[in-house]
């Protein structure tokens, strides 16, 4: 078992898997730490755009907190 960034992975073929279903999108979520604590949160179908909108927000000033996948079903 390993821990990393909030994950824990089973390293054993003795596991069952789980499926999180089929992949439907992204999501960024960015945080401002100076001051008054506020974040965002943006969406999208693929992960260039919020890319690109991560770089916007480190201009005005906030720090990435994550991008990851969302699943469906």
């Amino acid at each position: 078992m390993t821990f990393s960034g909030g994950e824990i992975r089973m390293n054993t073929s003795d596991m069952p898997t789980f499926s999180q279903g089929r992949p439907v999108g992204y999501r960024l979520v960015v945080t401002q730490p100076e001051g008054k604590r506020s974040s965002a949160e943006a969406k999208a179908d693929s992960m260039q755009p919020l890319l690109d909108l991560a770089s916007q927000f480190e201009e005005l000033g906030y720090e990435f907190v994550k991008l990851e996948r969302i699943y469906g079903n």
